[in-house]
């Protein structure tokens, strides 16, 4: 059998036998490279993919191989870098010995001084960050739409899904797709011109453009030309233009600009855009003419892949067990995940031991571990679900019983057992006197709405909950 062949007919039967996101996240782009002898060899994308493969899936492909060929044969996976990237080695200094050091701790210092908690990144003219690119974004469940929108759009701008917008809560991925619609839109058409830009970056540009009208006469048509003139507009958080009227003037019109001369839009929202208080509905109606895309919590193996991807660039020396803890223990955004892994390796290294289990705990203890333990007053979080559905305390305390009440007071009876342990009886005092049994049926109802995967009431729940500790 030719190796191509024999290749996909074993792929056909992992994709079966795999869960997709393992599937979809290590095993594109792998291939039989060489059947020389008794063994055979497997190309795999990068060492996270290959270490993967060889600890989970070798046996299974070296019996799916055998029972095609009806030989056994040695199974050897290899990487473009392989020869000279070896294996993680536990006597290994923390941060390898490549003459890298140097830069791999001033990247770890300066993410503790950033929001997002990842390492200096390289920007281009057009506001783009070039290690935000596809190759090393994480595929799974709760992003694959995004990605494969977002993998279309940067092969075809301008004539597939436009305008696109991407929403999620913070640290879980859509800047970095924004920017990889970008890089590679640049590397495909480097006489494109493209801009990035936040909604407050647009925001601050036109205040200070009519402020320069007022002060020294003209116009803003330079404002104007620059995001009219242009191939690509990616513009991030675009919820911050909403409740500002000339700021949506002139979006709008850069917007209408764009769209009718076929230019490609990509935005980004910590929300979907008819949940956006006070944008025009002329805007939000246009974004809903192209394509919406949710990005959702990563599950467990997705946050594994995450610190295993993050762990191969920086080249640390952190073992699979440790990165196990981390990523069964946080699980609120990406940004937080790297921060929790910078902190192990960062406290590892300041107390000259190993990052493994022992550092985590001692390094998490009293952070992002332990943030749900805070002390939360129940009151806050009646107040952050109403305001996040807009409502009045008084309503979810009344006696109303329609759907717009009953969804976001039988959410507050489900947080404040979750989050403050409240036994029923409180909850039902501290919801107009409600029974007991009233708040355990509430309760109930959306512990089998989440069970049943409904993706809206995981999602507002993921976002309330993110406001309530982080507040």
């Amino acid at each position: 059998m030719e190796p191509e062949k024999l290749w996909k007919s074993v792929l056909g039967e992992l994709e079966l036998a795999v869960s997709p996101t393992y599937y979809n996240t290590f095993f594109p782009s792998t291939k039989i490279t060489k059947i020389e002898n008794e063994s055979i060899e497997i190309f795999c994308q990068n060492n996270v993919s290959k270490e993967i493969l060889q600890q989970r899936y070798s046996k299974d492909i070296k019996k799916l191989i055998k029972d095609r060929t009806g030989q056994e044969f040695d199974i050897i996976f290899t990487t473009k870098n392989s020869v000279d990237q070896g294996k993680f080695i536990t006597d290994a200094p923390l941060f390898g010995n490549k003459n890298t050091s140097t830069v791999r701790e001033q990247d770890l210092e300066q993410s503790r001084h950033t929001s997002t908690n990842t390492p200096l990144k390289e920007t281009v003219s057009n506001g783009l960050v070039k290690e935000y690119n596809f190759q090393n974004f994480i595929v799974g469940p709760n992003n694959r739409l995004a990605y494969t929108v977002a993998k279309t759009v940067a092969e075809n701008p301008g004539n597939s899904y436009n305008p696109f917008l991407i929403y999620s809560g913070v640290g879980l991925g859509k800047t970095h797709l924004l920017h990889a619609i970008g890089n590679e839109i640049f590397k495909n058409h480097p006489d494109y011109k493209i801009v990035y830009c936040t909604g407050q970056e647009f925001l601050n540009d036109l205040m200070e453009a009519l402020q320069n009208t007022r002060t020294n006469g003209g116009t803003i048509r330079d404002f104007k030309k620059r995001f009219t003139d242009i191939d690509v507009w990616l513009i991030d958080d675009v919820q911050v233009i909403a409740g500002r009227e000339a700021t949506q003037e002139e979006f709008y019109f850069a917007f209408n600009h764009l769209y009718l001369s076929k230019k490609q839009i990509v935005l980004s929202s910590d929300r979907h855009p008819s949940e956006i208080k006070k944008l025009h509905e002329r805007i939000s109606s246009r974004f809903n003419m192209g394509m919406v895309a949710d990005v959702q919590k990563p599950d467990v193996d997705v946050r594994t892949a995450i610190l295993r991807n993050k762990r191969e660039d920086l080249g640390i020396d952190i073992d699979n067990e440790t990165l196990d803890y981390i990523a069964n223990n946080i699980n609120s955004n990406i940004r937080e995940l790297e921060g929790a892994f910078t902190q192990v390796v960062t406290y590892a290294k300041a107390m000259n031991i190993k990052a493994n289990i022992s550092a985590a705990k001692q390094a998490l203890n009293n952070s992002i571990v332990t943030k749900e333990e805070k002390n939360i007053k129940p009151n806050k979080v009646v107040r952050e679900v109403c305001e996040y559905y807009h409502l009045e305390t008084r309503e979810v305390k009344g006696p109303r019983r329609t759907k717009e009440v009953v969804l976001p007071r039988q959410i507050i009876m489900y947080l404040l057992k979750e989050i403050n342990q409240l036994p029923l009886m409180e909850i039902g005092v501290l919801l107009g006197n409600r029974d007991h049994t009233t708040v355990m049926y509430g309760i109930g109802k959306i512990k089998s709405e989440l069970k049943n995967d409904n993706f809206k009431i995981k999602k507002d729940i993921s976002i309330i909950k993110e406001i309530i500790l982080d507040k």
